[in-house]
Protein backbone atom coordinates (compact mmCIF):
# COMPACT_ATOMS: atom_id res chain seq x y z
CA UNK A 1 0.00 0.00 0.00
CA UNK A 2 3.17 2.34 0.90
CA UNK A 3 4.43 1.60 -2.48
CA UNK A 4 1.07 2.35 -3.99
CA UNK A 5 0.84 5.76 -2.57
CA UNK A 6 4.83 7.17 -3.09
CA UNK A 7 3.86 5.84 -7.34
CA UNK A 8 0.33 8.04 -7.00
CA UNK A 9 2.14 10.73 -4.91
CA UNK A 10 5.16 10.53 -7.72
CA UNK A 11 2.28 10.39 -10.76
CA UNK A 12 0.81 13.41 -9.34
CA UNK A 13 4.03 15.12 -9.07
CA UNK A 14 5.05 14.50 -12.69
CA UNK A 15 1.96 16.17 -13.96
CA UNK A 16 2.18 18.99 -11.66
CA UNK A 17 2.34 21.46 -14.42
CA UNK A 18 -1.32 20.38 -15.40
CA UNK A 19 -2.15 19.89 -12.08
CA UNK A 20 -1.11 23.36 -11.05
CA UNK A 21 -2.37 24.95 -14.56
CA UNK A 22 -5.90 23.18 -14.56
CA UNK A 23 -5.99 23.74 -10.63
CA UNK A 24 -5.78 27.39 -11.28
CA UNK A 25 -8.60 27.51 -13.09
CA UNK A 26 -11.21 25.75 -10.46
CA UNK A 27 -9.69 26.70 -6.89
CA UNK A 28 -8.51 29.61 -5.25
CA UNK A 29 -4.25 29.94 -4.93
CA UNK A 30 -4.19 28.96 -1.30
CA UNK A 31 -6.41 26.06 -1.78
CA UNK A 32 -4.49 24.39 -4.63
CA UNK A 33 -1.18 25.57 -2.67
CA UNK A 34 -2.36 23.32 0.44
CA UNK A 35 -3.58 20.52 -1.61
CA UNK A 36 -0.01 20.58 -2.77
CA UNK A 37 1.68 20.87 0.42
CA UNK A 38 -0.32 18.06 2.03
CA UNK A 39 1.38 16.00 -1.12
CA UNK A 40 4.71 17.09 -0.44
CA UNK A 41 4.27 16.01 3.20
CA UNK A 42 2.51 12.86 1.98
CA UNK A 43 5.56 12.24 0.13
CA UNK A 44 7.77 12.46 2.64
CA UNK A 45 6.17 10.28 5.32
CA UNK A 46 6.07 7.54 2.35
CA UNK A 47 9.39 8.00 0.88
CA UNK A 48 11.40 5.78 3.86
CA UNK A 49 14.33 3.86 1.61
CA UNK A 50 13.45 5.10 -1.54
CA UNK A 51 15.45 8.38 -0.54
CA UNK A 52 18.82 6.61 -0.31
CA UNK A 53 18.60 5.29 -3.72
CA UNK A 54 17.42 8.94 -5.48
CA UNK A 55 19.69 11.75 -3.20
CA UNK A 56 17.23 14.66 -4.55
CA UNK A 57 14.03 13.66 -3.33
CA UNK A 58 14.19 14.80 -0.35
CA UNK A 59 15.66 18.18 -1.19
CA UNK A 60 13.01 18.32 -4.02
CA UNK A 61 10.00 17.74 -1.67
CA UNK A 62 11.20 20.31 1.12
CA UNK A 63 11.90 22.72 -1.78
CA UNK A 64 8.41 21.46 -2.89
CA UNK A 65 6.84 22.29 0.32
CA UNK A 66 8.46 25.45 0.96
CA UNK A 67 7.18 26.55 -2.76
CA UNK A 68 3.52 25.35 -1.81
CA UNK A 69 3.76 26.95 1.51
CA UNK A 70 4.96 30.58 0.03
CA UNK A 71 2.20 30.15 -2.31
CA UNK A 72 -0.36 29.61 0.40
CA UNK A 73 0.85 32.70 2.32
CA UNK A 74 1.55 34.73 -0.31
CA UNK A 75 -1.55 34.02 -2.52
CA UNK A 76 0.86 33.85 -5.57
CA UNK A 77 0.11 31.49 -8.51
CA UNK A 78 3.98 32.89 -9.83
CA UNK A 79 4.76 30.61 -6.27
CA UNK A 80 3.79 27.56 -7.70
CA UNK A 81 5.48 27.89 -10.78
CA UNK A 82 8.77 27.53 -9.24
CA UNK A 83 8.19 23.71 -8.15
CA UNK A 84 10.44 22.72 -11.75
CA UNK A 85 13.31 25.62 -11.09
CA UNK A 86 13.50 23.52 -7.32
CA UNK A 87 13.44 20.14 -9.02
CA UNK A 88 16.52 21.13 -11.39
CA UNK A 89 18.57 22.49 -8.75
CA UNK A 90 18.11 19.59 -6.14
CA UNK A 91 19.39 17.51 -9.83
CA UNK A 92 21.95 19.88 -10.53
CA UNK A 93 23.33 19.81 -7.17
CA UNK A 94 23.28 15.92 -6.68
CA UNK A 95 24.85 15.76 -10.20
CA UNK A 96 27.78 18.40 -9.63
CA UNK A 97 28.34 16.62 -5.83
CA UNK A 98 29.36 13.62 -7.45
CA UNK A 99 31.72 15.00 -9.74
CA UNK A 100 33.68 16.57 -6.89
CA UNK A 101 33.25 13.47 -4.48
CA UNK A 102 32.78 10.65 -7.14
CA UNK A 103 31.43 8.37 -8.16
CA UNK A 104 29.40 10.17 -10.69
CA UNK A 105 25.84 10.03 -10.45
CA UNK A 106 26.33 8.24 -14.41
CA UNK A 107 28.94 6.23 -13.36
CA UNK A 108 27.24 4.86 -10.17
CA UNK A 109 24.20 3.77 -12.53
CA UNK A 110 26.53 2.23 -14.76
CA UNK A 111 27.93 0.13 -12.45
CA UNK A 112 24.35 -1.01 -11.37
CA UNK A 113 24.85 -2.94 -15.29
CA UNK A 114 28.37 -3.37 -15.22
CA UNK A 115 30.68 -3.41 -12.44
CA UNK A 116 33.71 -3.37 -13.40
CA UNK A 117 34.01 -0.18 -15.74
CA UNK A 118 36.90 0.81 -18.53
CA UNK A 119 39.05 3.92 -17.60
CA UNK A 120 37.59 5.09 -20.58
CA UNK A 121 34.11 4.01 -19.38
CA UNK A 122 34.95 5.90 -15.99
CA UNK A 123 35.46 8.71 -18.17
CA UNK A 124 32.67 8.91 -20.59
CA UNK A 125 30.55 8.49 -17.66
CA UNK A 126 32.04 12.02 -16.20
CA UNK A 127 31.39 13.37 -18.83
CA UNK A 128 27.76 12.39 -19.78
CA UNK A 129 27.20 13.71 -15.66
CA UNK A 130 28.82 17.20 -16.84
CA UNK A 131 26.29 17.18 -19.84
CA UNK A 132 23.63 16.80 -17.60
CA UNK A 133 25.00 19.34 -15.12
CA UNK A 134 24.48 21.91 -18.29
CA UNK A 135 21.26 20.29 -19.07
CA UNK A 136 19.93 21.49 -15.80
CA UNK A 137 21.49 24.74 -15.53
CA UNK A 138 19.83 24.91 -18.61
CA UNK A 139 16.32 23.85 -18.52
CA UNK A 140 15.95 25.35 -14.74
CA UNK A 141 16.99 28.99 -16.19
CA UNK A 142 14.23 28.70 -18.91
CA UNK A 143 12.27 26.80 -16.41
CA UNK A 144 12.71 29.92 -14.16
CA UNK A 145 12.28 32.24 -17.36
CA UNK A 146 8.62 30.56 -17.83
CA UNK A 147 7.65 31.22 -14.15
CA UNK A 148 8.87 34.67 -13.46
CA UNK A 149 7.87 36.30 -16.61
CA UNK A 150 6.30 33.73 -19.23
CA UNK A 151 2.80 33.32 -19.32
CA UNK A 152 1.11 30.75 -17.52
CA UNK A 153 0.70 29.02 -21.05
CA UNK A 154 4.03 29.57 -21.80
CA UNK A 155 4.78 28.32 -18.69
CA UNK A 156 2.61 24.94 -19.07
CA UNK A 157 4.21 24.04 -22.40
CA UNK A 158 7.68 24.02 -21.77
CA UNK A 159 7.43 22.51 -18.26
CA UNK A 160 4.60 20.25 -19.37
CA UNK A 161 5.85 19.16 -22.34
CA UNK A 162 8.71 20.76 -23.88
CA UNK A 163 10.90 20.30 -21.06
CA UNK A 164 10.31 16.08 -20.70
CA UNK A 165 10.43 15.76 -24.34
CA UNK A 166 14.19 17.71 -23.78
CA UNK A 167 14.86 15.60 -21.31
CA UNK A 168 14.02 12.35 -23.34
CA UNK A 169 15.69 13.70 -26.68
CA UNK A 170 19.44 13.78 -24.49
CA UNK A 171 18.48 10.22 -22.79
CA UNK A 172 18.28 8.63 -25.92
CA UNK A 173 20.99 10.22 -27.78
CA UNK A 174 23.16 9.60 -25.12
CA UNK A 175 22.01 5.47 -25.17
CA UNK A 176 22.87 6.15 -29.18
CA UNK A 177 25.92 7.23 -28.29
CA UNK A 178 27.19 5.04 -25.71
CA UNK A 179 26.25 1.98 -27.45
CA UNK A 180 28.22 2.95 -30.85
CA UNK A 181 30.64 3.54 -28.07
CA UNK A 182 30.68 0.44 -26.72
CA UNK A 183 30.38 -1.51 -30.03
CA UNK A 184 33.10 -0.01 -31.05
CA UNK A 185 34.97 -1.09 -27.70
CA UNK A 186 34.20 -4.37 -28.41
CA UNK A 187 35.77 -4.28 -32.19
CA UNK A 188 38.99 -2.85 -30.73
CA UNK A 189 38.94 -5.91 -28.40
Amino acid sequence: MRALGFSVIGLVLLLYPLVVYFGLQRLSVQTLALALAGIFVLRFLLMGHVSARLPWLKGATFAGLAIALYAALSDSPQGLALYPVAINIAMLWVFACSLVRGPSVIESLARLRQRNLSQAGIHYTRRVTQIWCGFFVINGSIAAWTALIGTREQWLWYNGLIAYLLMGALFSIEWLVRRRLQAQECNNV
